[in-house]
């Protein structure tokens, strides 16, 4: 299948647009996506990082997520940014506790 293709953006605006364009989700599921995203987002720039929205595809697959940059992040600003959802994904939980974090 090869590399994914990623696409950044700045805002919301964008990668909304490209979800429409790429997916049969409903309007409710895209604004579900944006809003679980930007909690991400937010939290990686309240502490000092420059983030960015991804859309990655493959194929017909693809995936939404927030990246963000720094010289060395510490794993508690990581876990934060990475459970910065009131409901984090699996895939949010998966990582976090590669980085030690335990559920209460």
């Amino acid at each position: 299948m090869g590399r994914p293709k990623k696409i950044y953006y700045q805002t919301t605006q964008g990668l909304k647009r490209k979800l429409q364009e790429a997916s049969s989700f409903s309007s409710r599921k895209i604004e579900e996506i944006i809003c679980h995203e930007r909690k991400h987002f937010q939290e990686a720039r309240k502490r000092g990082y420059e983030a960015r929205y991804v859309f990655s595809s493959s194929g017909e697959e693809f995936e939404v997520s927030v990246v963000f940059f720094g010289e060395k992040i510490p794993d508690e600003d990581y876990l934060a940014v990475l459970l910065a959802p009131e409901n984090p994904s699996k895939k949010d939980i998966e990582t976090a506790k590669e980085y030690g974090w335990r559920a209460a």
